[in-house]
């Protein structure tokens, strides 16, 4: 099992490669290659709760909520 060190180097490695575009992550000995950035993003996301969840915290889950109005007033 991975410490939460090797963790959040995974986590910078695989950031640096979504930002550069590269879709192959070389992991200490593992060698990724995923197939979209979408793929990316989960293992993202894994990777950011599996740190919180070692480092003791949880990750807050962030809700948005739109309200468009057509400008027309019921009145």
């Amino acid at each position: 099992m991975a410490t939460v060190t090797e963790l959040q180097q995974q986590l910078a490695d695989l950031k640096e490669a979504r930002r550069s575009g590269v879709k192959r992550v070389i992991f200490n000995e593992r060698d990724v290659t995923y197939k979209s950035d979408a793929d990316m993003a989960k293992a993202q996301k894994d990777l950011e709760n599996e740190i919180a969840a070692m480092s003791g915290r949880r990750r807050r889950k962030r809700a948005s909520l739109s309200v468009f109005r057509s400008g027309q007033r019921p009145w």
